[in-house]
């Protein structure tokens, strides 16, 4: 943003700065469609290669195609004013759009580390998804342009951003009914990618609007930071709970393995000793990721070992 101040003029910034947010905008949706394509080709560790490629390949176009400016000028409203920390952070206003971007991102990440195996699971092979997210980003980009000219040109900002979180916890509600029903699972993502892609849409504007004169440029740092914590957080938990998923399902097989009982119409066995003050995990939270782990399970017996955290056991 800086360098952007730098080398456009003023009449022409706002411009400019909106062309960028395209670009991250198109450039998400072609990684939607690509990476799993690339994935398919060069497998997960050559896709993190071409990353870094082309990381070098944008340091190179800076040093080499960006004209340098002539000058540097210090712009208060695209560059981070020192000190200006404390009346980004305590604005009420802003601290709203920024927990906006972080829950945003959160539920990105850690449904999209979620979903692949749930599309798989429900019939739709891995080689193939790349198909469902070229459909639903198209149908999200188009969807976009109505919701910002009806909230820019009627100033209805706060009752598109509203629509939006309820279209967004419909599209999660929807997720996590569908179970292994692709259309369900189809639904629930375009519905998601609705309210994402418009709220990604109207949340730096109304960034730009909120902050305090000469602050926008801290500002909008604040706000880029928050949306990669969001990024850094969901992926997180999404990761920890495929983990704990796979652990379950290893137990699943060992106990059925080693501990069978007979009975009439199958078998019976249970997994013991799965610790769930491990994954911050307490009681009867632990049974719906059990319930994810093996479509059987049910719970059984509940105990404490005496010592350390919860131990619960559980039949199928």
């Amino acid at each position: 943003m800086a360098l952007l101040s730098d080398l456009t003029r003023e009449q022409n910034r706002t411009k400019a700065m909106a062309f960028i947010g395209v670009s991250f905008g198109i450039t998400f949706a072609i990684a939607m469609v690509t990476g799993p394509l690339i994935t398919q080709a060069v497998g997960l560790s050559g896709l993190f290669w071409l990353i870094a490629l082309l990381a070098l390949a944008a340091i190179a176009m800076v040093i080499w195609v960006v004209p340098t400016p002539a000058a540097h000028l210090q712009n208060r409203e695209s560059a981070m004013v020192r000190g200006g920390f404390r009346t980004v952070l305590t604005n009420p206003r802003l601290l709203k759009l920024n927990l906006g971007i972080l829950c945003v991102h959160t539920l990105l990440m850690s449904s999209f580390v979620a979903l692949p195996p749930l599309l798989e699971q429900a019939g739709l092979a891995r080689e193939h998804q790349w198909q469902a997210y070229l459909v639903t980003m198209l149908i999200a980009f188009v969807s976009v342009v109505p919701f910002i000219i009806y909230a820019e040109k009627h100033r209805q900002m706060k009752r598109v951003f509203q629509a939006c979180v309820l279209v967004m916890l419909v599209a999660e509600l929807v997720l996590w009914q569908s179970g292994q029903q692709l259309w369900g699972l189809l639904a629930g993502l375009q519905l998601f990618f609705v309210g994402f892609n418009v709220m990604e849409a109207l949340l730096p504007s109304l960034i730009s609007k909120e902050s305090p004169p000469g602050y926008k440029g801290t500002a909008m740092g604040v706000y880029s930071t928050s949306q990669f914590l969001g990024v850094a957080i969901g992926g997180g938990n999404g990761h920890r709970d495929r983990h704990l998923e796979q652990l379950l399902r290893e137990e699943a097989a060992d106990a059925t393995a080693a501990d069978p009982v007979g009975s009439g119409d199958g078998h019976v066995g249970t997994v013991r000793g799965v610790h769930a003050g491990e994954y911050g995990l307490e009681g009867e939270a632990l049974v719906p990721q059990l319930a994810r782990a093996g479509a059987g399970f049910r719970p059984a017996v509940k105990h404490c070992s005496g010592q350390g955290s919860p131990l619960l056991d559980h039949r199928w």
